[in-house]
């Protein structure tokens, strides 16, 4: 008989052997059930039976401890779903795996026994203790505002500034932005007046305009417009505002007049902060800067007059002058301006000049002037521009006669920074003539040219 044929018979007969038993197994559980399902039908049997099957005494049933019957299947015994997580939130607020509980969830930290070396009587300790506090003074209201400086005229200035002034005062400070001219700043400062209406003329049919020179009483309000219109704008115009406001101390503006601008604007922080959320920072640079060019006294920032709505900007100051260096550091509060020095600005300039020279073209030397943004320093865009034309000849000084005049026509290079750069060149004629003979005659045509394209007055004469 072969090993294969030998393996099938094991296996038919393991199997009927199977079968076998669970047949039995079958019928001794109908067996079972019909004898029980019989003792329930006879109560009488049923106590027999009991007695009969109770074990001696001592001896305990085990059945009763260890369930060996196998009648209970898998499917009977509590099951518990793998797949469903407890969705509870753990302690401190952790949970399984992405899980940090619901948003209801209380979670209870239990207290620590006094026995627990972590155990600290002021956290554990229910009682709270409300500590009281004094709140910030409260701010001035508008109207509250107005009447301090009306009260305070000699602290604030006199009150109100009319209409007329403020709109000069910003044509003012809008030209000083573009041209950087301080003595211009200064000339039209000492021009201010107040247009009171008209009157009758004497022997013509126009009337004619009353202007009431106001003798600088509304001073103060070129320190307060320079540093509000400079809050919108950038570094560099700020720092020309500082530059402004020093080089105007008693040669334009008197101590008290600054003083008064400062309050000014200082008061007014929070108005401000509603349109620049950085005003206070920028309000005590202005006024840390002011201390250390000496324009302001040190005990400015003890005025009693601030405490109420400038208080912010009083203590922000004093914390910059009171660091390490604070006093060099305010010297370039601003930043360090265009960065670039004198010589290299001159390059520049000399390289714009003369390839405007070659190619004549007005939109890229007008493009090139803005890049440098350098305003207060146009003068020397057009010194050197004439300088570099004469070394040319008179075709070259025509042409940049045309760049003058469009430079100016477009507000890119102002009147004053034209006549300063005319002026200079005129300073330094005796040495150019030593390369260029006829340099005096460019000039005068040059002059002359300028005056009739309206960039020069008729009255300027070459000094």
């Amino acid at each position: 008989m072969s090993a294969s044929r030998r393996r099938s018979s094991k296996e038919f007969a393991a199997t009927n052997a199977g079968r076998s038993m669970n047949l039995s197994y079958t019928r001794m559980q109908d067996g079972a059930d019909m004898v029980m399902q019989a003792l329930l039908d006879d109560p009488e049997k049923l106590a027999e039976h009991d007695s009969a099957s109770a074990p001696p005494a001592g001896k305990a049933d085990i059945s009763s401890v260890v369930d060996t019957s196998s009648t209970e299947t898998l499917a009977d015994l509590p099951s518990r779903s793998r797949t469903k997580c407890r969705e509870l939130s753990k302690k401190q607020g952790g949970g399984k795996k992405g899980l940090w509980g619901k948003p209801e969830d209380l979670i209870v930290i239990p207290k620590v026994e006094k026995e627990d070396p972590n155990f600290d009587s002021e956290e554990e300790s229910d009682d709270v203790i409300l500590v009281t506090s004094s709140p910030k003074a409260r701010r001035l209201s508008t109207t509250a505002k107005k009447a301090l400086f009306q009260d305070n005229a000699r602290a604030f200035g006199a009150s109100p500034v009319p209409d007329d002034i403020k709109a000069q005062i910003e044509n003012i400070i809008t030209e000083y932005f573009s041209s950087g001219d301080v003595d211009e700043v200064r000339i039209r400062l000492g021009e201010l007046s107040i247009d009171t209406g008209t009157f009758p003329p004497l022997s013509s049919s126009l009337p004619l305009t009353r202007l009431l020179n106001v003798d600088g009483q509304f001073n103060y309000e070129l320190v307060k417009r320079a540093i509000t219109m400079s809050m919108d704008k950038h570094e560099r115009e700020r720092e020309a505002v500082s530059r402004l406001l020093s080089e105007l101390y008693l040669n334009g503006l008197t101590p008290v007049e600054l003083a008064q601008g400062f309050r000014r604007v200082i008061v007014s922080a929070d108005d401000l902060a509603l349109d620049i959320p950085t005003a206070v920072h920028m309000l005590s640079i202005f006024a840390a800067r002011a201390i250390v060019d000496e324009i302001l006294p040190p005990r400015f920032l003890e005025d009693p007059l601030l405490a109420a709505d400038g208080d912010d900007v009083v203590q922000e100051a004093i914390k910059k002058l009171s660091i390490n260096h604070g006093t060099v550091r305010m010297e370039k509060g601003w930043g360090p301006g265009d960065g670039r020095p004198v010589e290299e600005l001159k390059v520049a300039i000399d390289q714009l000049t003369k390839e405007y020279l070659l190619s004549g073209d007005l939109e890229e030397a007008s493009a090139c002037v803005r890049e440098l943004n350098v305003p207060h320093f146009h003068h020397e865009v057009v010194k050197r521009g004439i300088i570099n034309s004469f070394e040319e000849g008179k075709e070259y000084t025509n042409a940049i006669g045309s760049l003058l005049a469009y430079l100016v026509s477009q507000d890119i290079v102002s009147t004053a920074q034209l006549r300063k750069g005319v002026d200079k060149v005129a300073l330094t004629l005796p040495d150019i003539q030593l390369d260029v003979p006829g340099a005096k005659g460019l000039l005068t045509a040059l002059v002359t040219r300028a005056k009739s394209d309206g960039i020069l007055p008729l009255d300027y004469h070459v000094q």
